[in-house]
């Protein structure tokens, strides 16, 4: 945005009855022009500075991309001098940037001759001229910067809501003092500021953003300042509190009826119930297009992929999605030419609706995610998983997503790859967070991308978006809000006799009453939406706001989730109301961030339709806090952030009991590594070497893939990325001086496997009637951590520098603290588990260990040498072992080099006619008895001991293998940063 602002200083400002004012900002020669009209103005240096390039250099030695230079430029201008680094691509933006400048001046500059030429003629039409009598009404309000600046307007906003953009009038107003803080700031900014381009726009001050209007009566946005802000709080704690009552006593429930959907991968065509043949409707593409003709305005945030690199095809997501509606707005993002960015992706994967429901997690809309607890691995005929959601990615990756029906495997032979995923439903305060973070990339990415493109707007964050201490202290909202009460019949008699475009009966005003029945049917909630009932509150004396975080996995058929789910947190019993009542948490280790803050948040515009939304998994009280992984690439902020990153290790260094893990990298470093900088591993060691030096039990349970999800076989030419991760995962975990168990085992020996130790999950069928029996992985790509059943982290990060650092890949999560307790069992003691955690905890256990609803209580304690040793690591181990015995599937600990597996794979080859990539097929087989009898075996029949999906993570397969990219491979040009 180029332009100058301007405010009335505090003295002249005038006293406003209703709202928020608007200032009309001073107006230079190309007011009257577009955007790409450039003034004639002076120039910002009395003369040219002088630039000259003192150093290049390139992220990689290895690296010969000419695209991928970073230039160091001096630039001097008189006693001044500045160093900037700028990348090639940044350096060549800026060229035809400058190119493209000159052309439009001469441009210009031709088209005036030609129209000054013909008007010299008699022949063009003379251009409308505004006199200054035509504003002689108007309130002059100087600038500081300019005193003799052209006249400005002050505009009543009530004069204005009802015909500009009806969610603008909606938004909340701004305290007197917010409006004489951001005065201040205004003066101050423009005091010493020379402007050399300016406009006129019209400004308007909201909670949490400033919006600026090229006319008030012009719906559109030139451009949106989003603020950020601290929590204020008042001695007694309850400031928050109380000035939410009041903003919603005094608010109209009105909801935006709004979609933002964000993710990595968006396939239109995915269903998303089953079986499909009974759900036409479920497909995504048909439920947008229901949801816009009926007026819903959806926004879809798209990762803009390197389509040589990735085959996800966004451009056809993004074409199929602008073809279904008006209503529908896409935009992908980054472009990589312009910024520079080719190596790192947006990988959140959010969906938020109306602000008020929020799902957050590692699932993707896409292909090949949706799964059941039972994790099948055929489907023979297609029922659930239709066409190219038969979906094995080690297999094959179609190279064409149009035709999404027709299949891309062959399901006679090759059985897809099961998905595990966990996502989370969130409903309260913290959607609105997450809601804030889409508007910010949504904003960032429109002003980079398509900024003079009238079709796709910016977005406001709504009032509730923000922590309200915008609106003043909670005397002088209640002032004003009474005011604003009292003054209501005024407002309308002055609105009804307002000239204006349109009328207003058929726009809503800023501040319309609230209808009878709205208030009637939130009635019985008490205090605006407030829990009244402190029986699973450890303040007994305080009011909670109810935020209920149901948890879901990425599954969909509800038989044996049911089942589970009924065993575990509604049968243990209601613990005594007074222990949970008067419960302290703060006794207890436990990390708290800022409890009084969250406690006291808003809870914002709630209506019976959301508190009515049926329930996707038990719902739990909880505190939550986003966090993130962004920086000025992603976001457009000013700083990195890394709050993930910073969350991980906090959490860790905080817990008492155990950490369990499931994530689709483990990729870190202990300190002093100089090429891992996430710090994830560090945390776990220290935390490890201090139950140690204390000799208290503590377990960490981490569960990831067995194999990268990426195509290739481990000894294909074309799978040196496959090889590539699992050098860094190894190097992590148990290979060289950087890892993990090598440090542990030179502290405690053996006993280390006592702290800690990884797994994988496999699941295995029959293709068809007769068909043989596979097997393959099960992709784990959630994103989890749950410490000591009380905390709990979920979101889009893997444990890697790509997602962890904020520098590189974009991501969200959510921290969760349970509010409501249940008796538990803890290392052999009694424990006060959260409820949410615990049942998450619960649920996932019995699903990977096949445990039935009544077993459920023999893993209660998680880190009782019963539960670790026995259940967990003993079922664990003993699947690893049937699975090898029958398909002699890889990865295993009993190949340890290339050479070995390529035996492995011709034998089984030649013995079986086919297999699969990982060597997952076998036949029945014939074994002679003592009596030399030949006879037939079943393998199911050993099958048949399978408990759930639950194996050993194979440490030692590969291990005398280099499996970094050699030079040859394409991958060996490519920065290892991409794999880590």
């Amino acid at each position: 945005m180029s332009g100058g602002w301007s405010a009335a200083p505090e003295g002249e400002e005038e006293e406003e009855e209703y709202g928020p004012r608007y200032v009309r900002m001073p107006q230079g020669e190309a007011a009257a022009g577009s955007f790409l009209r450039l003034p004639e103005s002076a120039g910002a240096f009395d003369e040219l500075p002088r630039a000259r390039i003192v150093g290049v250099s390139r992220p990689d030695a290895g690296d010969i991309t000419p695209m991928l230079l970073s230039y160091t430029i001096e630039v001097q201008y008189k006693q001044f001098r500045w160093l900037l680094y700028k990348k090639a691509s940044q350096v060549l933006y800026l060229h035809f940037a400058l190119k493209r400048r000159a052309f439009l001046e001469e441009f210009h500059e031709k088209q005036e001759q030609v129209k000054e030429w013909l008007q010299n003629l008699g022949i063009g039409e003379h251009m409308p001229v505004v006199h200054d009598d035509d504003e002689a009404d108007d309130v002059h309000v100087p600038s500081q910067h300019d005193e003799h600046s052209v006249k400005n307007r002050n505009v009543p906003s009530s004069a204005v809501l009802p015909v500009i953009r009806p969610a603008l009038g909606r938004q909340q107003s701004v305290s007197d003092r917010a409006k004489v803080a951001m005065q201040d700031y205004l003066n101050h900014f423009l005091g010493n500021l020379e402007i050399v381009n300016s406009r006129e726009v019209w400004a308007v001050l909201k909670p949490g953003f400033l919006a600026l209007l090229q006319d008030p009566f012009d719906p559109k946005l030139l451009d949106i300042v989003i603020f950020d802000v601290s929590p204020h709080m008042g001695r007694n704690g309850e400031g928050q509190s109380a000035l939410a009552r009041e903003i919603k006593e005094h608010n109209p429930l009105h909801f935006a009826f709004e979609i933002f959907i964000t993710d990595w991968w968006l396939c239109p065509e995915l269903y998303l119930r089953r079986p499909f043949h009974h759900h036409e409707f479920s497909r995504l593409d048909i439920l947008l297009e229901s949801r816009a003709k009926q007026g819903v305005q959806i926004y879809i945030l798209l990762y803009k992929e390197v389509s040589l690199a990735l085959k996800i095809n966004s451009m056809y997501s993004k074409q199929r999605l602008l073809n279904i509606h008006e209503n529908v707005k896409v935009l992908r993002y980054p472009d990589h030419f312009s910024t520079g960015i080719y190596l790192w992706s947006h990988h959140e994967k959010i969906v938020i609706v109306d602000n008020q429901v929020c799902y957050i997690g590692g699932l993707d809309l896409c292909f090949g995610r949706y799964d059941t607890p039972e994790h099948k691995v055929v489907d023979v005929p297609p029922s659930i998983w239709p066409g190219k959601d038969y979906y094995n990615p080690r297999e094959s990756e179609p190279n064409s997503w149009e035709d999404t029906m027709k299949d891309e495997l062959d399901r006679t032979k090759y059985p897809r790859m099961p998905w595990h995923d966990v996502q989370c439903a969130l409903y309260g305060p913290a959607c609105r967070d997450i809601a804030r973070h889409f508007v910010q990339r949504w904003n960032y990415a429109k002003r980079n991308k398509a900024p003079n493109e009238q079709a796709i707007p910016l977005l406001m964050p709504q009032h509730h978006m923000v922590i309200p201490h915008y609106m003043g202290t909670i005397k002088e909202t209640n002032e004003e809000a009474s005011k604003q009460t009292h003054d209501e019949d005024i407002k309308g008699q002055r609105l009804s006799s307002l000239k204006t475009p349109a009328s207003c009966q058929d726009i809503p005003l800023l501040l319309p009453h609230e209808p009878d029945h709205q208030a009637s049917n939130n009635g019985d909630l008490g205090l605006n939406g407030l829990d009244n009932n402190h029986g699973h509150s450890d303040h007994p004396n305080k009011t909670h706001w109810k935020q209920p975080i149901p948890n879901r996995k990425a599954k969909q058929d509800t038989s044996l989730q049911d089942l589970q789910m009924k065993g575990f947190v509604d049968n243990l019993g209601t613990p005594d109301a007074s222990v949970i009542g008067h419960y302290d948490t703060s006794k207890q280790n436990v990390h708290h961030i800022d409890n009084e803050w969250w406690e006291t948040q808003e809870r914002g515009d709630q209506v019976d339709s959301v508190l009515n939304i049926g329930e996707v998994g038990p719902r739990a009280t909880c505190c939550c806090q986003v966090v993130r992984s962004v920086g000025p690439w992603s976001a457009g902020t000013t700083q990195i952030e890394g709050s993930i990153h910073n969350a991980y290790f906090s959490l860790i260094e905080k817990a008492e009991h155990f950490v369990y893990i499931e994530n689709q990298f483990f990729i870190s470093g202990l300190s002093g590594d100089d090429t891992i900088k996430n710090r994830v591993l560090e945390a776990l060691y220290r935390r490890i070497l201090r139950a140690e030096k204390e000799k208290r039990c503590f377990r960490v349970i981490i569960v990831i893939p067995l194999l990268p999800g990426f195509q290739g076989g481990i000894d294909d030419g074309g799978a040196a990325s496959v090889r590539a991760i699992m050098h860094w995962q190894y190097r992590t975990i148990c290979r060289g001086p950087n890892s993990i168990l090598k440090n542990l085992y030179d502290v405690v020996g053996s006993k280390a496997h006592d702290y800690i130790s990884f797994y994988g999950l496999r699941a295995h069928g029959r293709l068809g009637d007769g068909g043989p029996l596979v097997t393959n992985q099960i992709y784990v790509h959630s994103k989890l951590m749950i410490i000591d059943d009380r905390m709990t982290l979920i979101g889009s990060a893997n444990i890697n520098d790509r997602s962890l650092l904020g520098s590189r890949d974009s991501e969200i999560g959510m921290i969760i603290e349970d509010k409501e307790f249940v008796s538990s069992i803890m290392d052999g003691r009694h424990w006060e588990a959260g409820k949410f955690s615990l049942s998450l905890r619960l649920s996932l256990w019995a699903e990977h260990l096949g445990l039935h609803p009544g077993e459920v209580s023999q893993i209660m304690d998680p880190v009782d040498d019963l539960t670790y040793n026995t259940i967990w690591m003993g079922t664990a181990k003993a699947n690893t072992k049937i699975y090898q015995n029958v398909f002699s599937c890889v990865p295993n600990d009993h190949i340890h080099s290339r050479s070995q597996f390529r035996q492995g794979f011709a034998h089984r080859k030649e013995k079986i006619g086919h297999t699969t990539i990982d060597l997952g097929v076998v036949v029945e087989t014939t074994e002679t008895h003592k009596d030399g009898n030949l006879a037939g075996t079943d393998p199911m029949e050993k099958l048949q001991a399978v408990r759930g999906h639950l194996v050993s993570f194979p440490l030692e397969f590969m291990c005398q293998e280099d499996l970094r990219p050699f030079f040859g491979e394409s991958e060996y040009f490519t920065s290892p940063q991409v794999f880590h």
